[in-house]
């Protein structure tokens, strides 16, 4: 089913969430898969091991906006916005990161809104589009810009510097936190650059805070579940808990080899801990990172 659309208001190339959905039915594979695999009708079929979930919007295009027009007074708004991540492809409505962030603080005591503006496979263009067009309209304290430096062409990290200058002119009297999202282990390129990307970013954003969920987020797997490890041209799926080499096969240019593909969906136990795919966590893995954004938003001072 579509739950995306363009939003003219915003910019030509721009999609978002269509409005009013309404527990709209979504399956997607459950397991990491290349971007075939869901275009080509004879590739999908052949996916078994998938997840259902459901996805609900607001008038105003938000996943689970249950908010007002303007915060209450007292209340501090807090939006988190960025891709499929912060959206949170594969599970439901209230098991997002965003939602559950908005439990964690409210539990410690602060009065707080997070709103979710996530958007499936959105560009820092659409991100900074709507902080510039309706940011200024939402009461906002804050903006959590989450997302990783797209993998494009020319200087990525030099085009994501400037798309948070760009949140911070737009909306200047709003606390600005990158959040930099976790990187599975079933993702070879990802493993190959988060660090240049988290340190890169560092070096160039030096008003704005920046926070890479990565380090984290493998601290809280330890040696659970199945991970890639890559030696030259070589990958290899390894159980974590045994050592057990499950397979070894020649690196590809893009993605994963076919092997490891056919091998995740013969094997349904061949699963990393805490993701669900190469690039979402699982609910687990969101009810996890909420208070690890919790924690570093208060050592931040957001609540002081």
């Amino acid at each position: 089913m579509r739950i995306t659309g363009p939003w003219p208001e915003l910019g030509p190339q721009v999609n978002w969430i269509l409005p009013d959905l309404d527990n709209a039915h979504m399956e997607v594979p459950d397991r990491p898969h290349d971007m075939e695999e869901t275009r080509d009708p004879q590739r999908r079929a052949a996916v078994k091991r998938t997840r259902a979930f459901t996805v609900s919007s607001s008038s105003r295009r938000l996943r689970g906006d249950n908010f007002g027009p303007l915060p209450p007074d007292g209340v501090k708004r807090i939006v988190a916005i960025g891709d499929s991540t912060t959206f949170g492809w594969g599970v439901a409505d209230d098991e997002t990161w965003p939602a559950l962030l908005q439990e964690e603080l409210t539990r410690r005591g602060h009065q707080v809104e997070v709103l979710n503006a996530g958007v499936p496979a959105q560009a820092l263009e659409g991100m900074v589009a709507w902080l510039r067009t309706v940011g200024p309209t939402m009461g906002l304290h804050g903006v959590l810009f989450t997302r990783r430096p797209p993998p494009a062409g020319g200087d990525p990290l030099h085009a994501y510097a400037q798309a948070v200058a760009n949140v911070r002119r737009a909306l200047p009297s709003a606390r600005v936190h990158v959040l930099l999202s976790a990187i599975s282990q079933f993702d070879p390129h990802g493993m190959q650059v988060w660090q240049i990307e988290d340190s890169g970013l560092r070096a160039r954003i030096t008003d704005t805070p920046v926070f890479d969920m990565t380090p984290s987020i493998r601290a809280a797997q330890g040696s659970r579940g199945c991970r890639i490890e890559l030696a030259g041209q070589t990958i290899r799926v390894v159980r974590g808990e045994t050592g057990e080499t499950l397979l070894t096969a020649a690196a590809s240019q893009h993605g994963l080899p076919r092997e490891v593909y056919t091998l995740l969906e013969k094997d349904a136990s061949v699963r990393e801990a805490l993701f669900f795919d190469d690039g979402h966590l699982d609910a687990d893995g969101y009810a996890i990172m909420a208070p690890i954004v919790a924690d570093e938003l208060a050592t931040a001072g957001w609540f002081s």
